[in-house]
């Protein structure tokens, strides 16, 4: 899930993790309910096999995945757009789509998609539709 108040990405589950290291000085995190939780570890999760975020968390009993907007943005050089129902990462330079997700309930997932990674070789229209954008027989 996408969060624009987390500074930090956050997993409760360790499995995601490709690395996962434990560091001496690990944030304490405030949880929405405003209990104090430690992180025991820091590492890379494997998003999809062509996206890896770095500096994630690990805290145990965290019942969520948190991707900081924040974060994502400067690590990943994108811009996050949001619409009523769905997500898409873009690539600042190269304006290639990094991921997309859809809104469930208020929530906002990341969603694996064959096409991410391969936005070269896409169709104009698959292309201009994955972006949101209406179709040609609209314009």
């Amino acid at each position: 899930m996408f969060d624009s108040g987390a500074t930090d990405h956050i997993t409760g589950n360790k499995s995601l993790f490709s690395s996962l290291s434990s560091l001496d000085n690990l944030p304490s995190i405030t949880m929405a309910n405003r209990s104090r939780v430690s992180a025991h570890g820091v590492g890379i999760v494997d998003l999809f096999p062509f996206l890896s975020i770095d500096n994630v968390l690990y805290v145990p009993g965290s019942p969520f995945n948190l991707l900081s907007i924040s974060r994502l943005t400067k690590s990943l050089d994108c811009v996050i757009s949001f619409t009523q129902s769905s997500v898409c990462l873009q690539d600042r330079s190269s304006r290639h789509v990094i991921g997309t997700g859809c809104e469930s309930h208020g929530l906002y997932h990341l969603r694996p998609s064959s096409h991410i990674g391969a936005v070269m070789e896409s169709p104009p229209l698959l292309l201009l539709t994955q972006l949101g954008h209406p179709s040609l027989a609209m314009l």
